[in-house]
């Protein structure tokens, strides 16, 4: 294993940091500790999930509490309170959706207040986007805006003491390099997760690995970064949730018969001496908290204040262990000022395996039209902000529309969100919610459009139907109708456009009038063939009867190829040619091969996936070569660069391969590719989905799930998604 020392990657960061501003917050506001002894950072905070079981709305008011217990409203409530009865204690922030929703309604007073509890750094915000966004399923554009709509916000508010400097994913399932990058390029000091591979994990916890600096990209400067792995997941240590929702034993203190102070420091304490062996400092980060706690913060910073005292009380005694409130910045000051080295990452944290049966990438296509919807709304953002500013617009509500698709996105990037973990009934909200912002922001988009090109008569429409080839404007007017592209391409480019249409009668013509060369394609069945996993359906009692589900692609048995003696109709237009394959009654594809474009378009239609025989499918199409790949591949870091990829291979441990197809699935956001010294094959799709190369030369990828079980990863019910009655159907490229 490589080594290198961390120092000169933090003086740099670190001198950013405290030269922002005059107030005590940052590492002016860090605790004091103690050498020669095992420092414990104990760091409170509540990880709020922007929707998962429960829409954001129903989080946030505490509604629905038969599905979960949480009230996000409630937990700021008595958190503040809490902060303001004791200069020491401490609290992170995450999830900036939740926070401005909740400072918005504050009175005057506790708005104040706040802004102090942040200038004293007792109140500090850690990643500070405006949801704790997947890595997996997004683009590295989605993740840059919702950070800057997020960071702008915390800094209107608390100026530099709102500034986060550490990156806190502690809930995504995997890590990929780009955010990482991502991180380093923003200037933050480092940043902590809890999901890693279950066999890289145990690993790390012997070699003291569980910190390390990530090289996150191979091609940009200053993209280094601390990176830490949290313990015991992001919980309280075993037995100390002091929550409301917690069975654990309060403190008894004082004279009463179920005194138990003796015992619950004893055990605090050998925990904390068994923890710190996985870790090479006198530090260690004791995370305090978990979903939607601190409801009642009272009963949770009463029980750590007694923690606190009567463990220290034991170093009178000899005892070596030293714990505080703290911060994950102040956690990293201290490392840094230890000049300690670490051991190098290059990779990624994909895929994550929870136990030998459990590999975490189903989620990569789970909810194929939903993840299609989610890239629709980032494409249409971008436009929407380049136009915004070509055309000056200014009026308060171009800047409303506008903001309210940057929130709607914001929220769209959380982890249980684009990802399709979420229950059926959250994912239909999140779907109301950026289709909403989506038409508002329309009309800042009409506006635009209406004075870059000075029209002076008609009207604007757009078609927010394409992708089941609907448009009603073109299809059902009896006028002409001049079609506008945007380009958000700083240079000319050339591209093919398909635009609904209900007849032949019509004439394409250009801005001048001069008739153009245009192709009609006649609608006509289609398909190809395709491959089915059947998915595992177990009682999920113990790793082996683990179902496949939301999260979990677990594939009971190998690949059923689907005949190739498809129904093949041919179409030659001046200009595209098309082959129509129909392989069955919910499987189709059309091929497409446009006139000087050296690729080739593969639109599937995958759906209803039939479960009459009670059982569950998922979907892939797969694309052979005689390349010789020799187990590498390649795929994309959310739309950035290419990571290379090889069959059964890990970095730095040997992976548990009990799931030899899953285990060898990557998340495609934007291409996978294979290539020997002479050819390359490709393959870019329009949305993030799972991919594989499970044989050489062969590529595939999965387009669309159904499941009839549940993996018990916490959503409670099976992946079935339906429309109109029967299973959903997705279509895609």
């Amino acid at each position: 294993m490589e080594y290198f020392s961390s120092l000169p990657v933090f003086i740099t960061l670190f001198l950013l940091n405290t030269a922002a501003s005059e107030a005590t917050c940052g590492f002016k506001a860090c605790p004091d500790t103690k050498q020669n002894m095992i420092n414990v950072h104990l760091v409170p905070h509540s990880h709020d999930d922007v929707g998962w079981l429960k829409t954001v709305d129903q989080y946030y008011y505490g509604s629905q509490n038969k599905i979960q217990h949480a009230g996000v409203q409630y937990i700021l409530d008595t958190v503040v309170e809490e902060l303001l009865k004791d200069s020491r204690r401490r609290f992170i922030q995450v999830e900036t959706f939740f926070f401005a929703k909740w400072y918005s309604e504050q009175t005057e007073t506790i708005q104040r207040a706040v802004k102090k509890l942040v200038a004293d750094g007792r109140l500090e915000f850690a990643g500070g986007a405006w949801s704790m966004n997947d890595e997996a399923t997004v683009n590295y554009q989605s993740v840059i805006d919702q950070f800057n709509l997020g960071l702008r916000y915390l800094k209107d508010i608390f100026g530099d003491c709102g500034r986060p400097s550490i990156g806190w994913q502690i809930d995504p399932f995997g890590h990929s390099r780009e955010m990482a990058s991502i991180f380093a390029q923003m200037g933050y000091n480092g940043e902590f997760f809890a999901r890693m591979d279950y066999v890289d994990k145990k690993k790390r916890m012997e070699e003291q690995g569980m910190e390390m600096i990530w090289q996150s990209s191979e091609y940009l400067k200053n993209s280094n970064i601390f990176t830490g792995m949290l313990y015991n997941h992001y919980s309280s240590p075993p037995g100390f949730c002091f929550d409301i929702n917690c069975q654990d034993a309060p403190i008894i203190d004082g004279e009463s018969y179920d005194n138990n102070v003796d015992k619950r420091v004893s055990d605090f304490i050998d925990y904390v001496k068994t923890m710190s062996k996985s870790f090479r400092s006198t530090h260690i980060m004791v995370p305090m908290g978990d979903d939607f706690q601190y409801e009642d913060a009272a009963v949770n910073f009463k029980n750590m204040d007694k923690l606190i005292k009567y463990v220290n009380d034991r170093q009178s005694g000899g005892s070596q262990v030293n714990v505080f409130y703290s911060t994950p910045s102040c956690y990293l000051y201290e490392l840094h000022q230890l000049q300690q080295t670490w051991p190098n990452k290059t990779e990624d944290f994909f895929p994550y395996s929870s136990d030998s049966h459990s590999y975490w990438t189903g989620y990569f296509t789970s909810r194929p039209t939903q993840k299609r919807f989610h890239r629709d709304g980032n494409h249409f953002f971008q436009t929407v902000k380049q136009l915004s500013v070509l055309a000056n617009l200014t009026s308060p509500q171009h800047a409303e529309d506008l903001e309210n698709l940057s929130q709607a996105m914001g929220i769209m990037q959380h982890h249980d969100a684009v990802t399709g973990t979420e229950k059926q009934a959250v994912a239909r909200d999140y779907d109301r919610m950026l289709y909403k912002a989506i038409v508002g922001a329309e009309n800042s988009a009409r506006d635009a459009l209406r004075s870059l090109t000075n029209l002076t008569s008609g009207q604007f429409e757009s078609c927010l139907e394409l992708n089941i080839s609907v448009c009603a404007f073109t299809q059902n007017s009896a006028n002409n109708v001049v079609v506008t592209l945007v380009s958000p391409l700083a240079h000319a480019s050339t591209q093919y456009v398909r635009i609904p249409v209900e007849n032949n009668n019509y004439i394409v013509t250009d801005e001048k009038g001069k008739a153009m060369d245009e192709t009609d394609v006649l609608i006509v069945e289609n398909s190809q063939s395709f491959g089915i996993y059947k998915g595992f359906r177990g009682n999920n009692g113990e790793a082996k009867n683990r179902s496949s589900g939301a999260y979990v692609f677990r594939p009971n048995g190998g690949i059923e190829i689907l005949s190739n003696k498809a129904d093949i109709s041919f179409y030659n237009g001046t200009r595209v040619k098309e082959v129509h394959q129909h392989v069955n009654e919910w499987i189709s594809q059309v091929i497409r091969l446009y006139e000087g474009v050296n690729r080739v378009e593969f639109e599937w239609l995958v759906g209803p996936i039939p479960t009459n025989d009670e059982v569950g499918k998922e979907i892939i199409t797969r694309f052979s070569s005689n390349i010789s790949s020799k187990g590498r591949f390649y795929t994309d870091s959310n739309g950035r660069e290419m990571l290379e990829r090889e069959r059964n291979q890990r970095e730095h441990f040997d992976p548990d391969m009990s799931e030899a197809i899953s285990g060898n699935y990557y998340p495609v956001t934007g291409q996978i590719s294979l290539q020997d010294g002479e050819k390359r094959l490709t393959l870019l799709n329009d949305r993030a989905q799972g991919g594989a190369s499970l044989m050489d030369g062969e590529l595939e990828l999965m387009l669309h799930r159904r499941l009839l079980s549940d993996d018990a990863f916490g959503v409670g019910e099976a992946l079935n998604e339906t429309q109109y009655g029967t299973g959903l159907i997705a279509r895609g490229k």
